[in-house]
């Protein structure tokens, strides 16, 4: 509900999104709610959901890069440096901003490389699991 996050944004929470909610990849309702919710300033982080063992990864280049088309690249570095760094450091940390070019139109190259990221994830797992 955009209303309640942003009145828990205005008292101070802070909130991340999952990278693969922004691709698409926990499908399109959590998509256009991240898409939503980053237009409107109540994202202040971007994260993957990352679990050892279970073929989730941190973003590699190619992630960072569909980010930059997605949002930019001033809002990508500071959804993924700038920001953990100042919480870390205990300054404050402001929601992000687009860069103002949520690009929208690119659902065709996005397809094309979630089935090469999803296809470097199984690779990964199944290579991990060989080994084993």
């Amino acid at each position: 509900n955009s209303e309640t996050l942003e009145a828990l944004v205005g008292q101070g929470m802070m909130t991340q999104i999952n990278i693969d909610s922004l691709f698409g990849l926990a499908g399109k309702k959590a998509q256009h709610k991240a898409l939503e919710f980053l237009q409107a300033g109540l994202v202040h982080f971007l994260a993957s959901d990352t679990h050892p063992g279970y073929g989730r990864m941190p973003p590699d280049k190619a992630a960072i890069d569909r980010l930059y088309e997605l949002v930019g690249k001033e809002t990508t570095t500071r959804a993924l440096k700038s920001n953990p760094l100042d919480l870390l450091a205990g300054k404050k940390v402001d929601p992000l901003r687009s860069d103002g070019i949520i690009n929208l139109n690119f659902s065709a190259q996005l397809h094309a490389w979630q089935g090469g990221y999803m296809q470097r994830l199984k690779n990964l797992f199944m290579n991990k699991k060989n080994s084993n």
